[in-house]
């Protein structure tokens, strides 16, 4: 039995006290720090990275962060920190991290022919659970379907699912349905600007021609006719309330546009039954969603608008009753 002498406290161990080396370049296997002063010495060493890190970035201020590996938001000192990016994080949280950094030291291990270790569940499964991917050596993706198919669920899902949004351009108040889907907006799912703005600014020739646009669209469903019927027939079976809803808005649509109304938007009853909570802007009663129709605060008659601000709840009888007229009482809005 042969000691070794640490570089650091100068005490001959056991070279059992000594961290195993492989390496051709050293003269002996073992290091030349005892285990006790390697510990002291990484110890000290995160202490200060992290007074450096809290020194160098403001985590307070700095917001939730986008965790790329489990897809969720997170505070940022939950993220991996890093002094040479710009936010003084990482990509990826703690976490996630330290279960990349397992996933390397078990993918050491032998694996029998045929089957494959996912590297998001570290679970062994056969090739056939894994996609074709033309990035990797052996052509499958490194993570298997069923943890994409979780990974895709959860990016679907934006944070914020309410019925109402804020366009940034023209910064009125609109139905969820008047915005365009954005994948890289992970925080409402759809497009800053509504569709009306988006019309205006990104595609003047659009607007322009749009009669040029509507008779080609007439002219398409003309030679299409008995696909269109079967399309609509299907979807009527699958979805009956989904196509009244749409029948509705169409049938409100072309009556605001016979009106020569303003403004012409898409406007959902639901959106309208969430944002009133359910109670009649006219009798100030509770409304079933069955009973439930669109009240125009300034009649179409009398130029008003069909737009998600101009529509207010109201009761099937309360509405006949109002007609098309100009109630004082529901104008204190505007």
């Amino acid at each position: 039995m042969y000691l070794l002498q640490c570089s650091k406290c100068l005490d001959w161990l056991c070279p059992t006290d000594f961290a195993r080396i492989l390496s051709r370049k050293r003269k002996r296997d073992r290091a030349y720090w005892c285990s006790r002063c390697s510990a002291q010495r990484n110890a000290t060493r995160r202490e200060t990275l992290k007074i450096k890190h809290a020194q160098s970035f403001d985590l307070e201020t700095l917001g939730p962060q986008w965790c790329k590996r489990c897809r969720t938001w997170k505070s940022a000192y939950e993220m991996t920190p890093d002094l040479s990016t710009v936010t003084g994080v990482k990509g990826s949280c703690r976490a996630c991290t330290n279960i990349a950094h397992n996933g390397r030291r078990r993918a050491k291990r032998h694996v029998p022919e045929g089957i494959r270790r996912c590297r998001c569940c570290q679970t062994e499964q056969t090739l056939d659970n894994f996609r074709r991917s033309h990035h990797s050596k052996d052509g499958l993706e490194l993570v298997c379907k069923s943890c994409m198919a979780l990974a895709q669920t959860a990016t679907d899902l934006p944070l914020y699912q309410g019925p109402i949004l804020q366009c940034t351009r023209c910064q009125q108040e609109k139905a969820r349905e008047d915005f365009s889907k954005d994948s890289h907006n992970k925080y409402t799912g759809k497009q800053d600007w509504c569709n009306v703005c988006v019309k205006a600014y990104k595609d003047p020739w659009r607007v322009a021609h749009a009669e040029e646009l509507r008779d080609k669209g007439r002219a398409y469903d003309a030679l299409h006719t008995k696909e269109k019927r079967e399309r609509e027939a299907k979807a009527r079976l699958d979805h009956p309330e989904k196509h009244r809803e749409r029948v509705m808005r169409k049938s409100d649509r072309r009556r605001a546009r016979k009106a020569q109304a303003p403004v012409v938007e898409h406007v959902s009853l639901d959106a309208i039954y969430l944002r009133d909570k359910g109670i009649c802007q006219l009798c100030f009663k509770r409304c079933r969603r069955s009973e439930a129709t669109r009240d125009h605060v300034i009649p179409l008659s009398l130029g008003g608008a069909h737009s998600f601000q101009n529509i207010v709840l109201a009761h099937m009888s309360c509405n006949v009753r109002k007609q098309n007229k100009a109630i004082a009482q529901q104008q204190r809005l505007f």
